[in-house]
C-alpha cells in the first residue's frame, strides 16, 4: 500500500469534490497513480458504507493502516450544545471523527472556505455553531485548537476558495505526499504561500489575474474587505506549475 488518503465531508455543497474531479493534466486518477496514493475512502467515489465504514474509520484512527493524507470538505457543527449531533457519520458526530482522524493523520488539509473558516454555514446567526477545522471566521481556533499540529509537524493546511481550484488541490497533495512542505511555506492563515496572491486572493489558472473573493472578504480574509468587482488590482501572476511525475 502506498500513501493513504481519506476525504470526508461535513456541512458542504460538495463543490470541492466536483472541482477535484474536473482536474486535468493530470486528472485525479492519473495523479493518484503517479504519486502512489491510495484513496481509502471518499464519500462520492467509495462504495463502503454502514458498519463497514465505521470499522474502517475506527481502524484509521488507531493507525490501522497509518493515515497519511486527511482531507476535509465543509464546515463542522458543534451544535446542539457542543455535541456535534447536527451532522453525523453513521452513529457518531462528524466532530468526533474529524478530531480522531486529524490526530492520527500525517497531514490534514481543509479544502474550500467552509472547511477552512466555516464559510456559509458559519455566517450569523450560525444556528448550528458551525466551525472550520482550525479557524472560525477570522478568529484562530475551530474544531481543532490553534496550536494543533499533525504527525507531520504542520497545522491544518488551508486551501481557500469556493471551491478550491482543482490544480491547487492536486499540487498541495503532491507537496505533502513528497514531504516538501514546512511551516515556513505557510502564511499566517495556514495557506501555502506560493498558491495565493500577496493580499490573499486565490491563484487562478496561469495567465489569469488575481481577484478577490467576496465571501472571503466578508469573512475578514481580505485586507480591503471589498468585492473584486469594486476593486482593481495590478495583475498578480501565480507560479506556473510544471507537472513532474
Amino acid at each position: 500500500m502506498g500513501r493513504t488518503l481519506v476525504w470526508l465531508q461535513g456541512q458542504s455543497c460538495g463543490g470541492n469534490t466536483i472541482s477535484l474531479l474536473n482536474a486535468r493534466s493530470p486528472d485525479f486518477v492519473g495523479f493518484l497513480e503517479s504519486e502512489g496514493i491510495e484513496v481509502v475512502y471518499h464519500p462520492t467515489l467509495s462504495t463502503v458504507w454502514g458498519e463497514e465504514l465505521e470499522a474502517l474509520l475506527s481502524g484509521l484512527a488507531a493507525g490501522r493502516p497509518p493515515l497519511d493524507l486527511f482531507l476535509f470538505e465543509g464546515a463542522v457543527p458543534l451544535g446542539p450544545r457542543g455535541t456535534g449531533r447536527y451532522s453525523t457519520l453513521g452513529r457518531r458526530p462528524v466532530l468526533e471523527v474529524v478530531r480522531e482522524l486529524a490526530h492520527a493523520a500525517r497531514y490534514v488539509v481543509a479544502v474550500g472556505n467552509c472547511a477552512v473558516h466555516g464559510g456559509i454555514p458559519a455566517i450569523a446567526p450560525n444556528p448550528t455553531d458551525a466551525r472550520g477545522l482550525q479557524w472560525t471566521g477570522e478568529a484562530p481556533g475551530g474544531v481543532l485548537p490553534p496550536d494543533f499540529r499533525s504527525r507531520g509537524g504542520l497545522p491544518v493546511v488551508n486551501l481557500t476558495g469556493c471551491p478550491a481550484p482543482p490544480h491547487l488541490i492536486l499540487w498541495a497533495l503532491a507537496l505533502l505526499n513528497r514531504d516538501l512542505l514546512t511551516p515556513a511555506d505557510l502564511d499566517r492563515h495556514g495557506r501555502i504561500t506560493c498558491f495565493y496572491g500577496p493580499e490573499g486572493g486565490c491563484a487562478q489558472e496561469p495567465e489569469s489575474e488575481h481577484k478577490h473573493c467576496l465571501h472571503c472578504a466578508r469573512m475578514g480574509w481580505q485586507p480591503s474587505g471589498k468585492p473584486h468587482w469594486e476593486e482593481v488590482r495590478p495583475p498578480w501572476r501565480p507560479v506556473r506549475f510544471v507537472w513532474v511525475p
